[in-house]
């Protein structure tokens, strides 16, 4: 696992702290910098728009190639596709394999790092249907990709707010 620059083991630190005869919720702060540190490097990667929707699609393939990751996501600009593989491959959460065969092609598959990641999308998705989806349920059945699409379907830009017009319609635009 990679570690981060100025993230330490918060156990090592509290007991670094104990034998040093410092008081333990003073090393306690230290430590809630230390998860501060892993959640901030942790959305600093995941955090980027399409990155865990790339992951989700990767997790129902042994091995995807660019065109078939681009049609699952739909809608995804091939320029932002490519920076973000790049970006998982760098971090070590798929690996780049260029295939051989004819025609020559690169297919794109998990690591170990990211198949632990697929842990945590399952239960970001979990959470998702529990708290914030209301029509999730019928898309569970859903290829991933299809699912993408019809949540991003779903979505419907919220009007603008009238440049011109009474408090009373800007309240009313404000309440819709």
């Amino acid at each position: 696992m990679m570690r981060v620059a100025g993230c330490d083991d918060s156990a090592a630190l509290n007991g670094a702290a104990a034998d040093a005869g410092i008081d333990p919720l003073s090393a306690a702060s230290a430590a809630d910098g230390d998860y501060a540190c892993a959640v901030e490097e942790a959305a600093r990667i995941v955090g980027q728009k399409w990155t865990l929707q790339i992951v989700n699609v990767l997790m129902d393939f042994q091995a995807c190639r660019f065109c078939e990751l681009q049609d699952a996501l739909g809608g995804v600009n091939p320029s932002t596709l490519t920076t973000r593989l790049k970006m998982l491959e760098e971090q070590g959460i798929i690996a780049r394999t260029q295939v051989s065969s004819m025609p020559p092609h690169v297919v794109y598959r998990l690591t170990t790092m990211g198949d632990e990641l697929s842990g945590v999308i399952r239960e970001l998705t979990q959470w998702s249907h529990t708290w914030l989806c209301s029509q999730c349920a019928s898309e569970e059945d859903q290829p991933s990709g299809a699912a993408v699409r019809s949540a991003a379907a779903r979505m419907q830009p919220r009007p603008l707010v009238p440049l011109v017009g009474t408090a009373t319609a800007a309240a009313r635009w404000q309440a819709g």
